[in-house]
């Protein structure tokens, strides 16, 4: 490829040397003319600023001037091209760019920040006119994924916007405090109102073709090589009201409602299938302990149905399993003549899994049938039954002649009415075990340690606690 014949703005030279007697006035000169014309070259050139004279040279060299060219270009407007001779910004490289620190915006930084900070890339800047548009990036990254080929199969492709990643090599042994991705921090500390303060906003659209899978925030925490980890968490929340020392103005915020996590309703313009606000999977693999939920205290309120053992619940609590209380079992309604009160009825309680029917009937010529219902038969051993009968009148004699899950026979000496209830056994629950061995595995609330950061707020990470810049 042919080189670009090197070319110099046109400079007033001073000619120096042995040719000095002779020309002892400046001229203007240019590129050359031609190479069989070649003027003498003066070995200076003269600063039209200063007066003084300056070297050249076509090659690099300390302490000469580079003849201008796609190397390096200034137009005559001040833009500078690196790569191009028609830069279109103050800087415009056509390559790669590669450099220790940068800083941009107009009150970027390089170096240490009030003695606390190490930027290596800074983006300040101090914006007072919005008026040019209605929304704003400090940093923007698009890549336009328009591939020539599919990217899956053989030429599976991974396309990241960005990976931020911080590491410590294998060979260092040195213990450190903490370690971060990226920290998104929105702070506002003026005295005016904000509709929607967010400090990171994740978002999926999927606006055509075939999405297999679509996720707005993916976090994953897993541990793997000859590494121990005393606890691991994917995802921690914090929220509340914090400490005085963390407002300029100090005192405490006012927070009316505080959620730790809130899950909209999801946007329903168009069909969802199938829908589920929060899921998990099988948590089942802890060696000790496997909670799937587990907390500490506070209240918990459900407004749907709730199924434990079944996804379809056909009550406010459908269980589909045992279901045990160290406390009373209770319904509640409330006063009908007091508002301010209610009554509790609490279950009757006993040491078998027991089923019952009762009801009211009368001999005739002494003898009275009383039939099972259908529903005490199918889920009642036929083992166990006894029976109950009040008469209701003096000298009303009466017995059990039969018993069983189809019909019991009731007789008496004289005709008269009675009371009658009936108790069972729950089929298939004969030998419930009512004293048992005492499950003496201590709870994960009574044996695990709160970490630093539940302790104490002071633990914190330095950078939530940041100085105002």
């Amino acid at each position: 490829m042919k080189r670009a014949r090197p070319h110099f703005v046109l400079f007033s030279l001073v000619l120096a040397g042995p040719a000095a007697s002779a020309w002892q006035s400046s001229v203007s000169v240019a590129r050359p003319a031609s190479p069989s014309l070649k003027p003498p070259c003066p070995s200076s050139i003269e600063d039209q600023a200063t007066g003084a004279c300056i070297q050249a040279s076509t090659d690099p060299t300390a302490g000469a001037l580079l003849p201008l060219g796609p190397e390096l270009f200034v137009a005559p407007t001040g833009e500078v091209g690196i790569g191009t001779i028609s830069p279109e910004h103050a800087l415009d490289v056509a390559g790669d760019l590669r450099a220790g620190r940068c800083a941009f915006g107009n009150e970027g930084s390089i170096g240490p920040i009030l003695g606390v900070w190490d930027w290596m890339f800074d983006l300040t800047a101090r914006i007072t006119d919005f008026s040019t548009a209605n929304t704003w990036d400090g940093l923007s990254s698009w890549i336009i994924v328009d591939p020539n080929q599919d990217l899956v199969g053989a030429n599976r492709t991974w396309i990241n916007s960005q990976d931020f990643y911080v590491y410590t090599p294998a060979a260092n042994d040195k213990d450190v405090y903490f370690i971060g991705g990226p920290l998104m921090l929105a702070e506002h500390n003026g005295s005016g109102s904000i509709d929607f303060f967010v400090a990171a906003d994740a978002e999926a659209w999927a606006r055509g073709g075939h999405v297999e899978r679509q996720v707005g925030a993916y976090l994953n925490a897993h541990a793997f090589g000859t590494a121990t980890v005393s606890d691991n968490r994917a995802v921690e929340v914090q929220s509340g009201n914090g400490l005085p020392s963390a407002s300029p103005l100090g005192g405490f915020a006012f927070v009316e409602d505080d959620y730790s996590v809130y899950v909209h309703s999801p946007y329903a313009d168009g069909p969802l299938t199938n829908h589920y606000g929060i899921f998990l999977e099988d948590q089942g693999f802890g060696e000790q302990d496997s909670y799937a939920i587990y907390s500490r205290g506070g209240t918990t309120f459900l407004a749907g149905d709730v199924g434990i053992g079944t996804d379809t619940p056909g009550a406010k609590l459908d269980v589909a399993g045992d279901f045990v209380a160290s406390g009373t079992k209770s319904f509640v309604e409330p006063h009908p003549l007091d508002p301010s009160k209610e009554i509790r009825f609490v279950c009757l309680e006993g040491n078998e899994v027991g089923t019952y029917f009762r009801g009211s009937a009368q001999l005739a010529g002494g003898v009275a049938t009383i039939a099972v219902p259908e529903e005490f038969a199918l889920v009642t051993a036929p083992e166990g039954l006894t029976v109950q009968l009040t008469p209701l009148g003096p000298g009303g004699e009466l017995w059990v002649a039969e018993k069983g899950l189809f019909q019991i026979e009731v007789r008496g000496a004289r005709d008269v009415d009675f009371d009658y209830v009936v108790n069972g056994v729950r089929h298939g629950y004969a030998d419930f075990a009512v004293v048992r061995p005492r499950n003496t595995r201590p709870s994960v609330a009574s044996t695990r340690p709160r970490t630093e950061r539940e302790g104490s707020d002071a633990a914190r990470p330095r950078h939530v606690q940041r100085a105002k810049r």
